[in-house]
């Protein structure tokens, strides 16, 4: 309710604000550090494990070459070995022991400094075995009906009448 006329309302003591609690200033952001060294500055450490890409190519092959950034390389030593053993087996084994060692002392040699070092994609690691994988299954399903050509048409049981 409004004071009577003639009086002045009392007035209420100004309450202070209440004490604001000290904030620091943001740390500065660490400095750029770029992937080329700068003049003065040691390069950044870099290292391709030559041991995992000779048993990447000896359980796959050419995924050690993918490893090593050569996916093309890869692929080619992969269809390689794929071809040659259809083929005659022995071709097949040959290239895929290639691979192995291929692998393994590209890996040595990047590590030395004697050939460029190529940084691998997990991109096209993951891209290479969805590309062997879908080679594979045709080849298998491609293999499955021949066979089963064969035993239709009675081809297989004389050859294996013949043995």
């Amino acid at each position: 309710m409004p004071p009577p006329p003639g009086q002045v309302p009392p007035q209420t003591p100004a309450i202070p604000a209440p004490p604001q609690a000290f904030v620091p200033p943001p740390e500065p952001a660490p400095p750029f550090t770029p992937l080329i060294p700068l003049s003065g500055q040691p390069a950044p450490v870099r290292h391709k494990g030559a041991g995992l890409a000779a048993l990447g190519s000896f359980f796959f092959s050419g995924l050690g070459q993918v490893y090593n950034g050569q996916p093309g390389k890869g692929v080619a030593i992969f269809i390689g070995t794929v071809v040659g053993v259809l083929l005659l087996v022995v071709p097949g084994v040959i290239i895929w022991i290639v691979g192995v060692i291929d692998a393994w002392l590209t890996a040595k040699k990047m590590n030395e400094g004697k050939i460029p070092f190529k940084e691998h994609s997990w991109f096209q690691i993951i891209a290479f075995f969805i590309f062997s994988f879908m080679v594979g299954y045709f080849i298998y399903s491609f293999l499955m009906m021949l066979v089963g050509i064969m035993i239709e048409e009675g081809g297989f049981s004389d050859i294996m009448m013949s043995y």
